[in-house]
């Protein structure tokens, strides 16, 4: 920020969380590049900080509040939107500084919860107003100014009607799945093209001192805690939530006084049965767990998540509450009111709803005008099932310093091309980058 007196003379004031300037003049040369193609968006977000250490703070769900403890000082909007957060995030959300996006939130979930504040507090905010409001006390605030009326009571921030977990279930105790799942389920499925893929995620972690027994018994509680960690598919796509499960069995190789060849190979092999063979969905368990002790005090986790049942973001929470547990078996965790089944059953009754039949008549008036898929450059056919990898490359010292100069000189000669009166609005982003350790 610069800052001239009448006398020409000047001050800068460098902002907390300001990019630095090698970065700014980057992302300033692309909005140019942009502005003088005539395509310059109306506002460009960028981020301005890492979240790295709020992510982690915010890791740890915090304990349910004790009967006896002292009222809360959240106004009446803070607390009804920590409720709606604390539900969507799986932990107790109390602290006015709570930030939505080092919680763990991001895009998809921000408009899942700006829907639930529009049908609680009857007020429209988008996107941009969780952007630059992320915290608990700044996006009330928004809802105060709005001058909305007074919340209505709805548990765990869900409006309408939630049916009973005994209406949600069948007689054989399978529920629906979501339009989501039952995609994934598809999918899964050889009879498609490019099929024969379950979809699933991969971690891997490198964890000091890490004790496997407790690391189980915390699993375990974390398990028995969320049905759909117990549940599977059905032959016809629903999903059972199974009564009880067996303590989870981590397969773990001791792989500490092995030659550096043998340790290589071993830990090949088990990376890509984690990795690439996450098993039937009919099947328990969904998540698959394995262990080699690569040092004596070292242990290499291998994590396998069949999205089934669990998303990436949900296993943020899984894993916070795994840490917590690891870390003091006795802490006390959110109470989980709902089931699953009982989400699913309500977001089918809100589709049968007026909202869902005007939704569906809009998009069949425009059903025809709907763009098609984009012809990707894949293969006619291929004689194997398809395989994701993860490939990288490296530029040497001299390549890379010869494009640094090209890019700076192309920069350069477009900001010379760029016309001086074009608006730019910059609005503020979050960036979100996941750091655990036990």
């Amino acid at each position: 920020m610069l800052d001239e007196s009448d006398s020409g003379s000047g001050s800068a004031t460098v902002m907390s969380g300001a990019l630095d300037a090698a970065t700014g003049l980057s992302a300033f040369d692309r909005i140019l590049d942009l502005a003088g193609s005539g395509r310059c968006p109306t506002v460009v977000a960028v981020g301005t900080s890492s979240l790295d250490v709020r992510s982690r703070a915010a890791s740890i769900p915090r304990p349910r509040a004790v009967a006896d403890a002292a009222p809360s000082d959240l106004t009446a909007t803070q607390q009804s939107v920590a409720e709606i957060w604390s539900t969507l995030f799986g932990t107790t959300v109390t602290d006015p500084d709570a930030d939505f996006f080092a919680l763990g939130g991001h895009s998809l979930l921000g408009t899942r919860m700006l829907d639930i504040v529009r049908q609680r507090f009857g007020v429209e905010l988008g996107l941009r107003d969780l952007l630059t409001a992320a915290t608990l006390t700044e996006f009330s605030g928004h809802i105060d100014a709005a001058q909305v009326p007074a919340p209505r009571n709805a548990p765990n921030g869900l409006t309408g009607t939630v049916p009973s977990l005994s209406e949600a279930l069948r007689a054989d105790g399978t529920f629906d799945m979501t339009r989501v799942q039952h995609a994934y389920w598809i999918g899964r499925d050889g009879g498609y093209e490019w099929g024969d893929i379950p979809c699933h995620f991969y971690l891997e972690y490198d964890c000091v001192d890490l004790d496997l027994e407790r690391y189980r018994k915390a699993l375990d509680a974390v398990v028995d805690r969320h049905p759909l960690l117990r549940s599977v598919a059905t032959p016809d796509g629903r999903l059972r939530t199974l009564d009880s499960v067996p303590s989870y069995r981590i397969r773990t190789r001791d792989l500490s006084r092995a030659d550096d060849e043998t340790k290589s190979r071993i830990l090949a092999e088990i990376r890509q049965r984690v990795a690439e063979k996450p098993g039937p969905p009919d099947r328990w368990p969904l998540v698959q767990i394995s262990a080699a002790i690569v040092e004596p005090n070292r242990v290499r986790l291998f994590i396998g998540v069949d999205v089934l049942i669990c998303d990436a973001a949900s296993w943020w929470i899984i894993e916070s509450e795994l840490k917590t547990l690891y870390n003091d078996p006795d802490t006390p965790l959110p109470t989980l009111e709902l089931h699953p089944a009982q989400c699913s059953s309500a977001m089918a009754l809100r589709r049968r709803g007026p909202g869902g039949a005007e939704a569906e008549r809009y998009w069949l008036t425009r059903a025809d005008t709907v763009p098609g898929p984009p012809e990707l450059p894949i293969r006619a056919a291929l004689d194997r099932s398809p395989r994701f990898v993860r490939r990288a490359t490296a530029l040497s010292a001299d390549r890379w310093s010869r494009f640094v100069t090209e890019c700076d000189a192309t920069a350069s000669h477009r900001r010379q091309r760029c016309s001086r009166s074009t608006p730019i609005r910059c609005g503020h982003g979050r960036r979100r980058r996941i750091s655990r350790s036990f």
